[in-house]
This record gives structure tokens, C-alpha cells and sequence, in this order.
């Protein structure tokens, strides 16, 4: 049995791989070539506000220091 838990991460982890999955389709029809970039700028955004996270800064910068590492 599926937890509440369980159910809200799966479903946020769906909505992350849907905006990554976009980001692909676009970038595809405009340029008719597959554009990996945004696999790459989107896990290195989130490697940067982990480890920001994890080394006890505020999650505020965090998240701007993410933008700006995935960007």
C-alpha cells in the first residue's frame, strides 16, 4: 500500500521530469536537434542547492544559488 508520502514524492518527481521533458520537446522543434543542456543545468542546479543546503546555509540563497548554477 502506497503511503502519503510516497504518493507526494512520486508525483513531484513526475512534475520535475515533466518541466525536464518540456524543456527537451522545445528545444527539439526549434532547433531539430535533441539539445541536451537542460538535463545537465537542471542536475546541477539541484547538486548546488544541496550541497548549500547540506553545509547549513539558508535555503533562500540556496535556491538563488541553484538558478544561478543551473543557469
Amino acid at each position: 500500500m502506497m503511503t502519503f508520502g510516497a504518493l507526494l514524492g512520486s508525483l513531484e518527481l513526475g512534475m520535475i521530469y515533466a518541466i525536464l521533458a518540456l524543456g527537451v520537446f522545445l528545444s527539439f522543434r526549434t532547433l531539430n536537434m535533441p539539445d541536451l543542456t537542460v538535463d545537465g543545468s537542471i542536475v546541477t542546479g539541484m547538486a548546488v542547492l544541496a550541497m548549500v543546503c547540506a553545509g547549513g546555509g539558508n535555503p533562500f540563497f540556496a535556491l538563488i544559488g541553484g538558478f544561478l548554477g543551473g543557469g
